[in-house]
């Protein structure tokens, strides 16, 4: 994936991805949340995207690795490809 500019813009971009909802923006900040009464709601850790200063020197500071389940899985990348992803390598699982 190639860089998004702003945690505002990284924010829409996972939200849209993993199906999350935007629990807090300010600041330049967005925490993201699993979807309530989902069973990760309140076990899977939050997301926060925050503004640097600085640009992108070396390696991406963020990687997810997105593993649905073997019958989402063709339904899961359909989506990501069109929010703009292009699919370098896949794992079989």
């Amino acid at each position: 994936m190639h860089r998004i500019d702003g945690s505002g813009k990284a924010g829409e971009f996972w939200q849209a991805a993993l199906g999350w909802r935007r629990t807090y923006e300010g600041n330049g900040d967005v925490i993201l949340e699993p979807p309530a009464g989902s069973p990760e709601d309140g076990v899977v850790r939050n997301l926060l995207f925050q503004p640097v200063g600085e640009e992108k020197a070396t390696t991406n500071r963020l990687h997810l690795d997105l593993r649905p389940q073997p019958r989402r899985r063709r339904c899961r990348v359909r989506k990501v490809r069109a929010l703009g992803v292009s699919i370098s390598a896949t794992v079989p699982t």
